[in-house]
């Protein structure tokens, strides 16, 4: 049959009629009705509930963010946008006053107070409740939004107040203020917003399916850049506007934030961008996949598939990894790695995660948009203190009881130690391997390596910590040439070799991650002058071998995940700063204690006075490579240190 008679006979197997808006389709005796349904316009109210914390008092984000939201912009006839702000021990903005907790408008001219009120701990479930039912009752609308903005703490939630000790909200009292407002299943709002880190948890989500429709949230911690505004999606909300629509927006211009950010540190590297997420989760599929996930974690038993279950989550990519004891790790990952235990119920799981996921923005496959939590990084305490806000938690119970009974084996087993000092070490041109037993190569989970420098002082200088490390059979390889980077003065032509940790690797470039000290010094009051910690990503194009500054961010919170994108022309000095070691005792030999018995050494320049280029091995030094190992049960291993030149 030919194009032409092929299509023919199509037209007349399916002869249709238009009636109306709808379409009937007649085949093979069944009738189809597709209606297709016009955009009608509605009407909403968008509901941010902001506390700025230290991201305000430190960084005037919160400020930022709001100063996004333009009211020549925003379709003020259909679209209400109601605040709640506080939280914060300062303001950068002249409406919001740090000595209430009040309720503001968008007006024509900006945000005015409709409501003042005394000041509240927007951490506790009562404030939000209060909110929620001013925003119902006084905005009579079609829809409702939601945007809760602030710090995120993956399972132990977000809104943490700096004027009350950083007490937050956690996710039972979110539940218990969504239960005690005026929306309900009865009467969901449409979507959550959340301007925050690490509330993209499988958690989170299932608390939410009860009382919104859609949730918005990252995985990842969220990166913070001024200027800039996550809430300026706002001003792009139509009448016409679905869920989905709105969502999408919300995340276009967080993506757009990212190409910002690019552009401020001139990325060369297309290919390079900042890793980041953010999701839209259609709430409607979250029981589907509950019971998907009970099924399948009924059929894995902890005791028989320890080593299977422990050697997938210690290779998984862990979210917020700056603060270990999150544990939070992308789901969809996790079971797929575990399909062994049971393949039919685990494609199950992963089938209602894609349905669930209507949209995700990942600049990696590491994340497919629902985060979850699995003790594994965490120390002790920290695990235990964590599982028992866990078991309060609305989750599947076989999953409870899965990350309960882990936890307790890899406790158990934690005394079984191994050794690797005795293990035989080469290294060659580019490669350094370490032969392994059977038993060590049965427990082993996962390794990186050190490359130190001997500083010919008594200290080593660790140069280069890297993650290229393969298990071949029993050999350990790892290639260890062309990596570690030195940055150079432009001034004076001196050079300062770096302490790097590589962080992701690509087939065009490697990133690094290395801790600077911003100063600025510009101000002649000295009370002025400021001084950040800082982290300083740094990319190597493996083609051109050219070095440069992939972004700088800064931790307003030590405690809290949270980065706020920084740029160095706002500084006159940076300060790379590195730790070195005395790794050998008196009598020549190697110690794995090594990590606390160290200094910290730095070389100080101007901001725009310095270059970076590759490191190589003829500098007149020694330098050695060990590898650090994990087994199964999270211990920790160094081998034997081994001369590279």
């Amino acid at each position: 049959m030919n194009k032409e008679k092929e299509v023919r006979s199509k037209k007349r197997f399916f002869p249709w009629l238009l009636l109306g808006l709808g379409v009937i389709l007649v085949a093979s005796g069944f009738v189809i009705a597709l209606q297709f349904v016009p955009s009608r316009e509605v009407s909403r109210t968008v509901m941010i509930y902001m506390v700025g914390a230290d991201l305000e008092s430190k960084g005037s984000m919160a400020t930022y963010e709001l100063d996004g939201i333009d009211p020549t912009l925003v379709d003020s006839e259909n679209v209400n946008v109601l605040l709640m702000a506080g939280g914060s021990k300062q303001w950068y903005n002249d409406y919001i006053d740090v000595t209430k907790t009040s309720i503001y408008q968008l007006t024509n001219n900006g945000f005015e107070a409709v409501q003042e009120q005394e000041r509240k701990n927007m951490g506790q479930a009562q404030t939000l409740i209060d909110f929620l039912n001013y925003a119902y009752d006084n905005s009579k609308t079609d829809r409702y939004d939601l945007i809760l903005w602030n710090h995120g703490g993956a399972i132990m939630g977000s809104e943490f107040d700096e004027l009350y000790n950083s007490d937050g909200l956690s996710i039972n009292e979110m539940n218990d203020a969504l239960d005690s407002s005026s929306f309900n299943q009865n009467n969901k709002i449409e979507t959550v917003f959340f301007g925050t880190c690490l509330n993209g948890s499988f958690e989170m989500i299932n608390m939410f399916k009860d009382y919104a429709n859609y949730l918005v949230a990252s995985e990842e911690t969220t990166l913070s850049i001024k200027n800039t505004s996550d809430l300026s999606f706002i001003n792009e909300i139509k009448a016409t506007d679905s869920a989905v629509d709105i969502g999408e927006k919300f995340i276009q211009t967080y993506k757009n934030k990212l190409d910002i950010l690019k552009m401020n540190y001139e990325i060369y590297n297309q290919e390079y961008t900042v890793y980041s997420t953010y999701s839209l989760v259609d709430l409607s599929k979250i029981e589907s996949l509950n019971s998907a996930l009970s099924e399948f974690f009924n059929d894995v038993d902890v005791n028989d598939d320890y080593a299977t279950i422990a050697k997938v989550r210690s290779n998984l990519y862990q979210y917020g990894s700056e603060a270990p004891f999150y544990d939070m790790i992308d789901l969809y990952n996790f079971v797929d790695q575990l399909k062994s235990l049971s393949n039919v119920k685990a494609e199950k799981v992963l089938k209602c995660i894609e349905d669930a996921v209507v949209y995700n923005f990942a600049t990696n496959s590491k994340s497919r948009g629902i985060s979850i939590y699995f003790p594994y990084n965490g120390a002790t305490q920290e695990k235990a203190a964590m599982l028992s806000l866990y078991n309060t938690l609305d989750v599947p119970k076989n999953y409870a009881s899965l990350v309960s009974n882990f936890n307790q084996l890899q406790t158990s087993k934690s005394s079984k130690r191994l050794s690797f000092l005795e293990n035989d070490s080469t290294i060659t041109d580019s490669d350094f391997t370490l032969a392994l037993t059977d038993e060590q190569a049965g427990d082993f989970a996962k390794a990186s390596y050190i490359v130190f420098r001997d500083n010919k002082d008594g200290y080593f200088l660790p140069v280069y910590r890297g993650n290229n490390v393969i298990l071949d059979g029993n050999i350990l390889k790892a290639n260890i040439q062309d990596r570690q980077l030195r940055v150079v003065s432009n001034v004076d032509g001196n050079e300062y070799i770096l302490s790097l940790i590589e962080t992701d690797e690509t087939d065009s470039y490697i990133e690094y991650n290395t801790m600077v000290t911003l100063e600025d010094y510009s101000s002649e009051n000295i009370g002025d002058w400021t001084l950040d910690t800082a982290q300083m990503s740094l990319i190597l194009d493996k083609k051109t071998n050219k070095v440069e500054i992939g972004n700088v961010s800064v931790k307003p919170n030590d405690t809290l995940p949270s980065e706020i994108a920084v740029d160095l022309k706002d500084y006159t000095n940076v300060v790379f700063a590195s730790s070195k070691y005395h790794i050998l005792d008196d009598h020549g030999n190697y110690t794995e204690d090594w990590e606390s018995n160290g200094v910290i050494e730095g070389m100080e320049e101007k901001v725009d006075q310095f270059t970076f280029k590759l490191q190589n091995f003829d500098d007149g030094y020694d330098y050695y490579c060990i590898f650090r190992i994990f087994d199964v049960n999270n211990n920790a291993y160094y081998s034997k240190l081994v001369k590279m030149n």
